[in-house]
């Protein structure tokens, strides 16, 4: 009997430190500083009008302002299709009142804790729309050197657009790339139209903008690219 109080206290010791332990680890899984984090912490969200989203720019404005710009996939049905009785994605734009084909979402993230929505650019092409690539450029930047903002965006699968939106409340187009320019909405499928314009870039010290597309009646495997594109 004289050695079962040592073996009992050793127990109860290893018992403690085992709970002790576990309550460390559950404490970490709670603590947002802890290693699964990976020095991240979510602060705010916006839901961007449920629009499914493909290529998020953020640009910086003068007096440190920044604003998001998200480049949305064509609008479409629940789980791209796939499910059985899928129903359409919202399209809805409290802003506006309308149903709207997806285009580009502006957000202000100044205050990453209040994301505020500024404005939808709609792509009204009769197909769901979509703008998968933004890129947006100073126009100081730009060779044209001048106080404003430019955005340059895909136009569902079948033109490249340019819009000024140095108020991002209010932005206003300023040229469309396809064909004969301006053409907007041009469908792919047709003779001469701009097809598979799902990329771009944008050099903005040079102002030229890698484009790419091939004419709506070729082959896929006849996919060529355009030539650079001139500043707006």
């Amino acid at each position: 009997m004289k050695h079962s109080f040592p073996r009992v206290l050793a127990l109860l010791l290893v018992l403690g430190l085992l709970f002790a332990s576990t309550g460390r680890l559950d404490a970490r899984d709670d603590d947002d500083r802890g290693p699964s984090h990976f020095d991240m912490k979510l602060v705010g969200t916006n839901d961007l009008q449920a629009r499914s989203t493909y290529q998020p720019t953020l640009h910086r404005y003068p007096n440190n302002r920044y604003i998001l710009f998200t480049g949305h996939h064509a609008l479409a049905l629940q789980g791209e299709g796939q499910l059985p009785n899928a129903q359409p994605l919202p399209s809805f734009n409290p802003l506006t009142g309308n149903n709207e084909e997806n285009g580009v979402s502006i957000v202000d993230v100044t205050n990453p804790k209040r994301p505020k929505y500024l404005f939808h650019i709609p792509v009204p092409n009769g197909q769901g729309g979509g703008a998968q690539m933004v890129r947006v450029c100073d126009g100081n930047t730009l060779p044209i050197h001048d106080n404003k903002v430019y955005m340059l965006r895909s136009y569902s699968n079948s033109a490249h657009e340019i819009w000024d939106v140095t108020d991002p409340k209010s932005p206003v187009g300023v040229r469309t790339v396809a064909g004969g320019n301006p053409v907007i909405g041009a469908q792919t499928g047709q003779p001469g139209a701009l097809a598979g314009t799902h990329k771009n870039w944008w050099e903005c010290d040079t102002g030229i903008a890698y484009l790419v597309g091939r004419r709506g009646n070729d082959a896929g495997a006849n996919q060529q690219p355009l030539a650079p594109a001139p500043a707006p």
